[in-house]
This record gives C-alpha cells, sequence and structure tokens, in this order.
C-alpha cells in the first residue's frame, strides 16, 4: 500500500533563493510497504531553483496514486521501471529511488547496471561558509578545518580582495585545505578578469556559476578567460543538457543536483556513458530531508568523483530534521553501515508528517 506524507523544516536562519527568502524546508515523503516491503522516497522541488511547486508535485502524485501503488507491488524489471517512470523531475527521481530499493531488496534478478555497482565505502565531504565580514569568515573557515573539512565552499558574490587576504592567510596555516567559490551567476566577465589578479595563488578547486552561461560559446569564452576550472550547476537545465555538455565540455566540473535531474537511472547511465571515470562530478543535495539526503549519498558514492567532497553537509541547516543521522565525522561521510532499508516510515518523527490525501 502507497501512502504519502508532507513535512516542513525550520531552517536556523532562512535560505535566500530568486522566490525570495524562505523559513522553512516543505517536502513529500512517498512510503510503500506490504508483507516483504517497507521503502520511502522523497518528492521534493525546492522554491527559487526547481521548475516544479510543491502543489503541483502533490497534485500530480495524487493523480497517479492507484497506478504507482499497482505498479510497485508488482515484479517489474529494471526496463519496466524505466518505461513507468515520468512526470515532474523530483518525481521521477522518487520512483527510480522507490524502484530502485525495491529491486535490491527483492533481489531476485540479475542487475547490471551503474546503480546497482559496488560503492564506496566513505565519501569525502565539503563545508559550506557563508559570505561575511573578513575576520568572520576566516574564523568559520578554521573551525569547519579544525572539525577534519579539507574543502570549503563559500558563497562570493564579488571577488572581494579582502577575502583573498583571508583565503590567503588561512592557506599559510592549513595547507591541505582547498576553496570552492560559489558566485550563483553574480559576477560579470570584468569580475572574472579580477578574481585571476586577486586569487593567485590561492588553492581555488573551481569558480562555481559566475555568470550565466547560456550557451557553448559563452562557455568556451568563460574557460579561456578563468585562470581555474569552471563548474557548472544552475546553468544545467535537464538531462539532456548535461548529456550535451559531458560531450563537448570534458573540463567542466559538473555539479549534480539529483532531485532536480529526475530518473535516477537515466542519470547514472547518462555519467557512466559520457564520463565513466566520474571525474570532476560533484553530487550534492537540493537540501531534502534525511530521507532524500540517504540516496543522494548513495549516488555520491556510486556516481561522484571519489577523489572530490560532495555537497551533502546540508542537514546542518535545520533546526531539526525527521531523524538524527550522525554518520559524518572529520569530513567524511561513513557509509559502512548503511543499507537500503536504513531509513523506514515509524523511525521519523511522526509529529513532522501530515499525510495527504
Amino acid at each position: 500500500m502507497i501512502a504519502f506524507y508532507q513535512y516542513q523544516l525550520p531552517f536556523l536562519t532562512p535560505l535566500k533563493t530568486g522566490a525570495g527568502d524562505i523559513s522553512s524546508r516543505k517536502g513529500i515523503l512517498i512510503h510503500f510497504q506490504d508483507a516483504d516491503l517497507d521503502v520511502i522516497a522523497e518528492a521534493s522541488p525546492l522554491p527559487g531553483f526547481s521548475r516544479e511547486s510543491f502543489q503541483s508535485v502533490s497534485t500530480d502524485l495524487l493523480s497517479i496514486k492507484t497506478e504507482l501503488d499497482a505498479f510497485l507491488k508488482s515484479l517489474f524489471s529494471i526496463e519496466e521501471l524505466y518505461q513507468f517512470i515520468s512526470g515532474s523531475p523530483s518525481i521521477q527521481f522518487a520512483i527510480s529511488d522507490l524502484g530502485r530499493k525495491i529491486i535490491l531488496t527483492r533481489g531476485k534478478q540479475s542487475i547490471n547496471h551503474p546503480l546497482f555497482q559496488s560503492v564506496n565505502k566513505s565519501v569525502l565531504v565539503n563545508d559550506i561558509v557563508g559570505y561575511h565580514h573578513t575576520e568572520t569568515t576566516k574564523r568559520l573557515i578554521l573551525e569547519a578545518l579544525d572539525r577534519g573539512f579539507k574543502t570549503i565552499k563559500i558563497k562570493t558574490p564579488s571577488p572581494d580582495p579582502n577575502l583573498a587576504t583571508v583565503l590567503r592567510d588561512v592557506y599559510k596555516e592549513k595547507e591541505e585545505v582547498k576553496f570552492r567559490l560559489d558566485a550563483n551567476q553574480s559576477w560579470d566577465e570584468e569580475k572574472l578578469k579580477t578574481f585571476n589578479r586577486y586569487f593567485k595563488n590561492i588553492p581555488i578547486e573551481y569558480i562555481e556559476e559566475p555568470y550565466a552561461l547560456q550557451d557553448d560559446e559563452e562557455i568556451n569564452r568563460t574557460l579561456s578567460l578563468s585562470d581555474y576550472p569552471i563548474a557548472l550547476d544552475e546553468s544545467i537545465a535537464d538531462l539532456n543538457h548535461l548529456t550535451k555538455l559531458l560531450k563537448k565540455f570534458p573540463d567542466l566540473f559538473v555539479i549534480i543536483k539529483p532531485m532536480m535531474l529526475g530518473n535516477i537511472f537515466e542519470l547514472s547511465e547518462t555519467l557512466s556513458k559520457y564520463r565513466s571515470s566520474y571525474k570532476r562530478v560533484v553530487i550534492t543535495t537540493s537540501l531534502e530531508s534525511a530521507v532524500g539526503l540517504e540516496t543522494i549519498s548513495y549516488l555520491a558514492a556510486t556516481l561522484g568523483d571519489n577523489s572530490r567532497a560532495h555537497g551533502l553537509n546540508t542537514g546542518k541547516l535545520f533546526r531539526k530534521d525527521l531523524i538524527t543521522v550522525d554518520d559524518m565525522k572529520n569530513g567524511i561521510l561513513d557509509l559502512t553501515n548503511h543499507s537500503d532499508s536504513l531509513i523506514t516510515l515509524d523511525q521519523l518523527d511522526q509529529s513532522m508528517l501530515i499525510e495527504i490525501q
């Protein structure tokens, strides 16, 4: 039997998005249970980033509830699952994830697919620091490094020379550090050139989304202008666009938010075909609950670059999550004890769930 639940997680501080500030993260869980199965997945568009809304996802899920329940009860194959998956990206993500977990739990078919290959038992994780006064920024970076993180992502609305000084000072103290600068498309070409001048001899892993990169010519020009690698995140429109980018730009970093791209089977096949070693593939959350984070972590271990840190340390942004999972120490997420039935509905804080009917 299938059921849908709404959750709402308050942020410690409001999240700034293109749709304005939001004080909490709202999402949907899909729970399927029968005599042998108890699985749960998440379908949670992120306001200001996703091209879908909570209301549209809720309405669409209710409209396919009977059909989805009947399909999940059947002894479907991977091929049949692939044909069944449809809808908006977050719905595709959730159905494909449910299907993956059910196939693994049943374990009665030979599986030759990237999603079912052996995964790394641990995943490197980056920490995130906002843009603050220089002394505050330095303190926050050093605190993250003292907690064991080696890669620090910094929101950078401007290539401020004072920030360059902070990063250079930190690097002198902690030579193992790597920085990622996320401009959130707030720069232009002149600011990129300014960045090249101010941030020399600092270990910058990449610059994420310096400005909107709409076509191949803009990407090529930006790659030629930048002294550092470039990463695309919100510029990746969909899986077709990702395929095109992987074909044409092998040196680009791609930041993958699986919830926004949809079918995780298609995502895995795309990455394994065009970036088989998964180099420069970074997997990150869309601020899902602990349920979604479990799947994103699995995908990071399966499809992500194992030499890079991934954006999985986002649970800290909530005052409270649906369940407390403490497997992250010293900037590493330990997956040794993870299984696909690790989180079940009865383990979650039921007071934070409302059934959608």
